[in-house]
């Protein structure tokens, strides 16, 4: 009986030893965290948001002789600057128009109602060269990817002017009060 009870004693011994006393088990998870950002573009700086109006004054427009005023030809060149951020690569479209007479609706030989001239939309780009779109003359359009993202820089897009000029070098102008506009659309990438 003292062995059979050795026996059993040392069976419950081995079976204790056996099972863990307590099993410990992990767990594991992870927790994603997204967002989004959406392809927009907007102006910053100014009114902001989403439209920019700027101006480029010429001001008097003629010489005394009623000609078109001699520094406005040439290699005069004037100006608008924008700071525009795009959360991707955006496309542009860009119109001229001329910058004609509102006062007169018609111009007789040797006068003229009309002012033309030549364009330019430079971008800067973040990581590459500036883009420069041109425009010879007005009316005139051009459209296109910028082929990457805007310089995240002050004044990143440049709006010129040059090349001013009427149809005939002794043109005199009419009187009246002259407006042209140039219109540049920028829309973010896909």
């Amino acid at each position: 009986m003292i062995r059979t009870a050795s026996i059993a004693a040392a069976a419950v011994a081995l079976v204790a030893a056996a099972a863990p006393a307590s099993a410990q088990q992990s767990v594991n998870g992870n927790v994603d965290i997204t967002g989004t950002v959406a392809g927009t573009c907007t102006v910053v700086g100014g009114a902001g948001g989403s439209s920019f109006d700027g101006l480029i004054a010429l001001g008097q427009l003629n010489d005394p002789d009623g000609t078109l005023r001699n520094d406005l030809q040439g290699a005069f060149t004037t100006g608008y600057n924008v700071r525009i951020a795009c959360t991707s690569a955006p496309t542009y479209s860009l119109s001229t128009a001329l910058i004609a007479n509102q006062d007169q609706a018609t111009a007789p030989a040797g006068y003229a109602r009309v002012v033309n001239y030549a364009t330019s939309v430079t971008f800067a780009r973040a990581g590459a060269a500036n883009l420069v779109v041109p425009v010879a003359s007005a009316p005139g359009s051009a459209n296109g990817a910028v082929g990457g993202l805007l310089a995240n820089v002050a004044d990143n897009v440049k709006i010129d002017i040059s090349n001013i000029r009427t149809a005939g070098a002794s043109d005199i102008l009419l009187a009246g009060a002259y407006k042209g506009q140039i219109t540049l659309t920028i829309t973010p990438g896909a």
